[in-house]
C-alpha cells in the first residue's frame, strides 16, 4: 500500500498542473489516497521581480520551436479539460513567492488546494502570480486569513525553507518538473505516476 507520494513541482511549469488533473483523478480510484506532499521547485531562477514578457521569454528559450510547442500543449491539455491559451499570457513569473504561500497554507490544511488555485489562476485565468497583491486575493478566495496571509507575504518567511527545498532537489538529481516519488522512491513524470498508479 502507497503511504505517500512527493510531488517536486514549479508553479509556471503547466505540465505540473496537467499532473495535478491526472493525480487527481488516479487517487480517486485508490481505495486508501496516500498522503501527498508538494515540493517546491524553481526552473529558472534568474526571473525575479515582475517576471518578463512570457512571448519573449519563451521565443528566446525555444527558438522556432515556440510556437508549434505551445499550441500542441494546448492541445494535449484539452484532453484534462484544461484550456491553455499561452497568446493571453502576459508574463513569465517568479515563483518563489507562490512557492512561500503553498508552505504558509499547509498550517491550514490546504496548500493542495492553493497550489492548485494558483496554476489554474495563472494558466486558465491570465492572473499575475508575481504579485503579492494577486497572491493575497486567491489566498482569501480559497479560505486562508486575510491579515495573516498579508502579513506572510510581506514579510520574508519561508524564503529560506523554499530555498533549502530546491538544492534538496537538485541533490536528488531533479531537473525537470513535475517529477514524483512513492514513499520516497523516484518514479518519473506525469505519464509514469499515471502508469504506476493504475497498474
Amino acid at each position: 500500500m502507497i503511504k505517500e507520494i512527493e510531488i517536486v513541482y514549479d508553479l509556471v511549469c503547466p505540465f505540473c498542473l496537467i499532473g495535478e488533473r491526472i493525480l487527481t483523478t488516479a487517487l480517486t480510484e485508490l481505495p486508501d489516497p496516500p498522503m501527498v506532499k508538494r515540493r517546491p521547485f524553481i526552473l529558472d531562477p534568474q526571473i525575479t521581480g515582475q517576471g518578463v514578457p512570457f512571448p519573449t521569454y519563451h521565443a528566446a528559450k525555444y527558438g522556432e520551436r515556440s510556437k508549434p510547442m505551445m499550441r500542441h500543449l494546448e492541445q494535449f491539455a484539452q484532453r484534462y479539460g484544461l484550456n491553455f491559451n499561452f497568446d493571453n499570457l502576459k508574463t513569465y513569473p517568479p515563483s518563489m513567492d507562490g512557492h512561500r504561500l503553498v508552505l504558509f497554507a499547509e498550517r491550514f490544511g490546504a496548500s493542495g488546494k492553493i497550489a492548485t488555485a494558483l496554476m489554474e489562476a495563472y494558466f486558465l485565468e491570465n492572473r499575475e502570480i508575481q504579485k503579492q497583491s494577486v497572491l493575497l486575493e486567491i489566498a482569501v478566495e480559497q479560505g486562508l486569513p486575510k491579515d495573516e496571509t498579508r502579513a506572510m507575504l510581506e514579510s520574508g518567511d519561508l524564503r529560506e525553507i523554499i530555498e533549502q527545498e530546491v538544492r534538496n532537489a537538485q541533490m536528488r538529481g531533479i531537473r525537470s518538473v513535475p517529477s514524483y516519488f512513492v514513499d520516497g522512491n523516484y518514479i518519473g513524470g506525469t505519464e509514469e505516476i499515471k502508469q504506476y498508479l493504475v497498474a
